[in-house]
């Protein structure tokens, strides 16, 4: 028989959750159909990812309410992969491991380049102890925006436990460069034991 892993967060350490967001289009991907949308809001009026926005405006206020709004989105095609996303985001909250691994791993099959999907499968690989399932999905969404810093943190906290210190050094240099200075002294510190390795 299987043994049932329990989620349990390692939020001392890695940094966590990233909810999903609808107003994110034009950063990974070219908007073909500009010239379509004026006409399209004439003939659906705020129609167009309504149950969604719901989703958002209730999500951490009235969980029930908002994975309703969610599971409705899905329902009615809008924002899919970003509502499985938030959707797993309250799995996890909740303690349903499997239901959380089941709604990122959904936002994945309906976008495979879904940022946030990666970044939080990471998150939960990590806190059930597969840092190596938990890297891989890091270093996609390293490959998807570069320039985030807790994909940066938490990808050499796991690279740290798989001991390839030279890849965490990277990534904890790479998370230097890009995090404010007020959250730079954890890093540093790690940053510093591996410098003193030999």
């Amino acid at each position: 028989m299987a043994k049932m892993v329990p989620y349990r967060s390692d939020r001392n350490r890695k940094l966590g959750f990233r909810r999903a967001r609808q107003e994110k289009t034009g950063d990974h991907q070219l908007n073909l159909f500009q010239q379509n949308q004026a006409r399209q809001r004439s003939i659906q009026p705020h129609q167009k990812g309504r149950h969604f926005a719901a989703g958002l405006e209730h999500d951490g206020i009235n969980d029930d309410l908002a994975a309703s709004h969610y599971k409705q989105a899905i329902e009615h095609q809008e924002c899919i992969a970003d509502a499985h996303c938030n959707l797993g985001i309250m799995y996890a909250r909740a303690g349903q491991t499997a239901k959380a691994v089941d709604s990122f791993s959904k936002a994945l099959c309906e976008d495979p380049r879904h940022l946030e999907g990666h970044f939080n499968l990471g998150n939960m690989y990590f806190d059930m102890g597969n840092h190596k399932l938990a890297a891989s999905h890091y270093e996609i969404a390293s490959e998807i925006d570069d320039s985030l810093p807790d994909v940066q943190f938490n990808l050499a906290l796991a690279l740290l436990d798989l001991k390839e210190n030279q890849s965490a050094k990277k990534a904890l240099t790479r998370y230097l460069d890009l995090c404010p200075q007020t959250e730079r002294k954890v890093a540093e510190r790690l940053l510093l034991l591996l410098s003193l390795e030999k």
